[in-house]
C-alpha cells in the first residue's frame, strides 16, 4: 500500500474539489428529503445532508477505506427517505403540527438506522453481487422516476408558490408562478449547464450557485425582494443535541415507537435495498474512472456501519456519489488522504459558514436540485429513444419493450410509491424473459444434400448423396432448450420432418442449457423417430461439457445411446450419411479394395491407357495410427486410397481435442499437388485404419509425361476437374454453415 504522504498534492487538490461539489448537493438533497414536512423543517434537512456528508465517510476511513470514492447524500436514496416521509404524513403516522419537531426527526433518523442495519447485514451475507443482477429497464426506469420527481419537487421552489400540488400539479403552480423567481431559477440553470464550457475548471454546480446568487441579490437590491421568495434560513447550531440514540428508545418504551415499526421496517428495507443497488452500480461506473476494482460486498459495509453512526447523530443515509468522487479523481486525489481531506472542508464549512449558508436563496438551491435531476435521466433511455426516432436499430422490439418497461416503472414511481415501482417492474421483467426465451430454439435448418462431412468421397457415392441427402435433416439450435422451449422444439421437429426423412441431427454446440422439461422432451423427440423408423444423433455433446453433464445427469444419453451421440456435427453428418449409403446400395463397405477402373482421375482411360497408368504406381500399405506424411515433408507423390481411411486433423488451442479437417475415404486421391507445385506438405495425414495405397511418385509422373504425354494430359485434365469440384464444394458447404 502507498505511503499517505506519496500523493500528497493530488490529494489535496482531489479532496478541496469534491468538497466544493458536495457541500451544495448535500444542503440541496437534504431540502429535498425534508421538504414534505414543510418549510419549518428545511433548516433542519441542511444539517441532515451535511452531517451524513462527514460522518458516513468519517466512518468509512476508520474502517480502512483507501480509495478516491466520496460518500455523500444521492438523489436515489433521499427520494426514497422523501417518499417514506410523505407516507408518513399521508397515514398520519407523523403529524409535525402536534408534535415537536425532535420527535418527528427521531422517526425518520430511526428508519435510516435501520436501512443502515440492512446494509451491513447485506455486504456481511456476501449479498453485494447479487443486488446487481437486476435488471436495466427497471434501474432504468427508476432512475427516471426518480429524476422526474426530483425535478417536480422543486417546481414550487422555483416558481416561488412554495406549495406542492403533487406530480400533476406543477402546470398549475407555473399558471400562478412569480415571474422574478422563476427567471432567477432560469439563470442559475442556464449557468449550472452553460457557463462550464468556459471554466471547465469549476464544477458547473458551484457557478451556478454563485451566478444564482449574484442575479437574485441584484434584484433585491433594486427593491424587488418580496417578489424573489424566501433564503434558507437560520440553521441549528451544528452538534448541538444530535444524539438521537436515547430518542430512540423513548420513542419504542413510550409505545408509539411499536405501532410505527411495521412501515418502519418496510420503508428502511426498500431503502437499503434501492441504496445497495445504487452504490453497487456507481461502484462499477467508477472502475472505468479510477481504475481501482469494486469490492461491493466491503462497500456495503462500510456504508452501512456508516449510515447507521450517521442517523445516530441526525444525519441522513449517504452512498457513493459519483460527481464528487469523478471530481476527486480528476482533481488528483488516488487515496484516503482526499477523502480526509473533503470530510475536514465539509465539517469546516458546517461549523463555519451555517450563517452564510442561511443567507443562500431557497430558489437557487431548487434550480441546482432541477439540474441535477435533468443529469440523472438514465443515457440508455435517452439512447434508445433517438435510436427508434432515427430509425438507426436492426431489432427494433426488443427495444421497444424495455421502453415500455422503462416508462412502467418511471410511472409507478411518480404516481404511487418507490417499492410497488421495483417489484412490478421486477415481475414484468421476468414475465418479458420468459416470453423472450419461449421463442423457437431453432437457429436454422439444412439437409443433407446441401451440406456434407468432410468425408472425401468416391464420385459414385456422392452423386448417391445428392440425390439422396434430403433424409438428412439437421436442426441447428440455440439458447437454453427448457420448459419454455421444449415443446415448440418437439413442435417444430414434428412440421419439418417428413415421411421420406430417414435421419434426425440435434446440433446442440449453441445450447446453453437444457432442464428436466427440456430432456423430457427430448426423450420423446427420440422414441417417436424410432417407432417410425428414424434415427436421432446428437451433435457437440462432449464439446459442451454443460450440456453434456445435463444430458447424462437426465437421462437422454442412455436413452439415445453413446453410438448416436458425437463430438461434433461433422461427426454426425459423416455417420448419416455411411447409413444413407447403406440404406441405398453402395458397395463400399466390404473388404475388398476399390475398384480400380472406377477412379474419377481414370475417367476416359482405355485399357491400354490403364494399363500404363498401373505401372508407374507402387503399392504401400499402412497400419492404424501410421502418419503417411507429415506438414513440412516434401511434397512429390500423388496417393490413390485404394482399402480403409485417412484423415488431416488439428489439435484446438487450448486443449489436447482433434478437430478433423477432412477425411478420405477408398476411391478418393490426396497429395495431387505434389504433381503441379512439388511444394511441401500443408498438413499431416494419418491413417484412422489399416490401409492400401497406390502412390504415383513424381519422377514416374514425369517420365509418363515423356514417353505417353496423352495418359499425362488426361491425368492433369481430370484432377483438374476434381480440384475444381472440391472448391466448389467448400464454397458450398462455407455458404451453408454462414462460416
Amino acid at each position: 500500500m502507498a505511503h499517505w504522504s506519496s500523493n500528497l498534492r493530488g490529494d489535496l487538490w482531489g479532496g478541496l474539489a469534491s468538497a466544493v461539489l458536495t457541500i451544495p448537493l448535500s444542503i440541496g438533497f437534504g431540502l429535498f428529503a425534508f421538504g414534505p414536512l414543510g418549510a419549518g423543517f428545511l433548516s433542519y434537512g441542511i444539517i441532515a445532508g451535511l452531517y451524513s456528508a462527514v460522518i458516513v465517510s468519517l466512518v468509512g476511513l476508520l474502517l480502512g477505506h483507501n480509495s478516491p470514492v466520496v460518500y455523500a447524500p444521492r438523489s436515489m436514496a433521499m427520494f426514497l427517505v422523501a417518499s417514506s416521509i410523505a407516507h408518513l404524513l399521508a397515514a398520519h403516522y407523523i403529524d409535525p403540527a402536534a408534535q415537536t419537531p425532535r420527535t418527528v426527526l427521531t422517526v425518520i433518523f430511526l428508519m435510516g438506522l435501520l436501512a443502515g442495519a440492512f446494509q451491513l447485514a447485506f455486504g456481511l451475507l456476501r449479498l453485494g453481487t447479487l443486488v446487481k443482477y437486476m435488471p436495466h429497464p427497471v434501474i432504468a426506469g427508476f432512475q427516471n422516476g426518480a429524476a422526474i420527481l426530483l425535478f417536480l419537487s422543486q417546481v414550487p421552489a422555483m416558481t416561488g408558490t412554495e406549495v406542492s400540488a403533487g406530480p400533476l400539479g406543477w402546470l398549475a403552480q407555473l399558471h400562478w408562478a412569480n415571474s422574478l423567481t422563476l427567471l432567477v431559477a432560469v439563470v442559475t440553470c442556464f449557468a449550472a449547464f452553460r457557463v462550464p464550457r468556459s471554466m471547465p475548471r469549476i464544477p458547473g454546480v458551484i457557478q451556478g450557485l454563485i451566478a444564482g446568487c449574484i442575479f437574485y441579490y441584484v434584484l433585491a437590491g433594486l427593491g424587488l425582494g418580496p417578489h424573489l421568495g424566501p433564503l434558507i434560513g437560520p440553521i441549528p447550531p451544528a452538534f448541538h443535541e444530535s444524539f438521537y440514540a436515547p430518542d430512540f428508545a423513548a420513542l419504542f418504551s413510550g409505545g408509539s415507537g411499536l405501532t410505527l415499526l411495521p412501515i418502519l421496517v418496510g420503508s428502511a428495507l426498500s431503502l437499503a435495498i434501492i441504496a445497495s443497488l445504487d452504490s453497487v452500480l456507481c461502484s462499477k461506473i467508477l472502475e472505468n474512472v479510477t481504475h481501482i476494482r469494486s469490492r461491493s460486498n466491503l462497500e456495503l459495509v462500510h456504508q452501512g456501519a456508516g449510515n447507521i453512526v450517521s442517523s445516530l447523530l441526525g444525519g441522513l443515509p449517504s452512498s457513493i456519489s459519483l460527481g464528487s468522487s469523478t471530481a476527486n479523481y480528476g482533481a488528483g486525489g488516488r487515496t484516503r488522504v482526499s477523502i480526509a481531506v473533503n470530510t475536514t472542508l465539509i465539517f469546516l464549512a458546517l461549523i463555519v459558514l451555517g450563517p452564510v449558508i442561511a443567507y443562500v436563496p431557497r430558489v437557487v438551491v431548487g434550480a441546482l436540485l432541477a439540474v441535477t435531476a435533468i443529469r440523472l435521466v438514465d443515457p440508455w433511455t435517452i439512447a434508445a429513444l433517438k435510436s427508434i426516432a432515427s430509425r438507426r436499430f436492426d431489432e427494433w422490439r426488443p427495444m421497444l419493450v424495455d421502453l415500455l418497461l422503462v416508462a412502467l416503472v418511471a410511472a409507478l414511481a411518480v404516481f404511487t410509491n418507490i417499492v410497488l415501482a421495483v417489484a412490478a417492474g421486477i415481475a414484468v421483467a421476468i414475465v418479458f424473459f420468459i416470453l423472450r426465451m419461449s421463442r423457437s430454439v431453432v437457429r436454422r435448418t439444412y439437409t443433407g444434400d446441401s451440406v456434407h462431412s468432410r468425408k472425401v468421397r468416391s464420385a459414385q457415392d456422392m452423386e448417391k448423396l445428392w440425390k439422396h441427402g434430403r433424409e438428412i435433416r439437421v436442426f441447428e439450435l440455440e439458447g437454453p432448450v427448457f420448459f419454455g422451449s421444449a415443446e415448440n422444439l418437439a413442435a417444430r421437429i414434428d412440421a419439418e420432418v417428413t415421411s421420406a426423412s430417414a435421419i434426425v441431427i440435434l446440433d446442440l454446440k449453441r445450447v446453453t442449457q437444457i432442464d428436466s422439461t427440456g430432456a423430457r422432451i427430448l426423450v420423446q423427440i427420440h422414441d417417436n423417430h424410432q417407432r417410425e423408423g428414424r434415427q436421432l444423433l446428437l451433435s457437440h455433446v462432449r464439446e459442451n461439457a454443460v450440456v453434456a453433464t445435463e444430458l447424462r445427469d437426465l437421462g437422454v444419453a442412455s436413452a439415445v445411446t453413446q453410438s448416436r451421440l458425437f463430438e461434433d456435427i461433422d461427426r454426425a453428418i459423416e455417420y448419416a450419411e455411411d447409413q444413407l449409403l447403406l440404406r441405398h446400395g453402395n458397395g463400399v463397405a466390404n473388404i475388398d479394395e476399390f475398384p480400380f477402373h472406377t477412379l474419377e482421375i481414370l475417367a476416359g482411360f482405355d485399357e491400354a491407357e490403364l494399363s500404363l497408368f498401373k505401372r508407374a504406381l507402387a503399392q504401400r500399405s499402412y497400419r492404424k495410427g501410421d502418419w503417411i506424411f507429415r506438414a513440412g515433408d516434401p511434397g512429390d507423390e500423388m496417393f490413390l486410397l485404394a482399402k480403409g481411411r485417412a484423415s488431416v486433423k488439428i489439435v484446438i488451442p487450448g486443449g489436447e481435442r482433434e478437430r478433423r479437417l477432412v477425411t478420405f475415404a477408398p476411391g478418393t486421391v490426396f497429395g495431387e499437388m505434389a504433381l503441379l507445385d512439388r511444394e511441401s506438405r500443408s498438413a499431416s495425414l494419418r491413417a484412422d485404419e489399416d490401409l492400401v495405397c497406390y502412390v504415383l511418385p513424381f519422377s514416374r509422373f514425369s517420365q509418363l509425361n515423356r514417353e505417353h504425354p496423352g495418359v499425362a494430359i488426361k491425368l492433369l485434365t481430370n484432377l483438374g476437374r476434381e480440384l475444381s469440384y472440391r472448391l466448389r464444394r467448400a464454397n458450398r458447404t462455407i455458404y451453408q454453415l454462414e462460416i
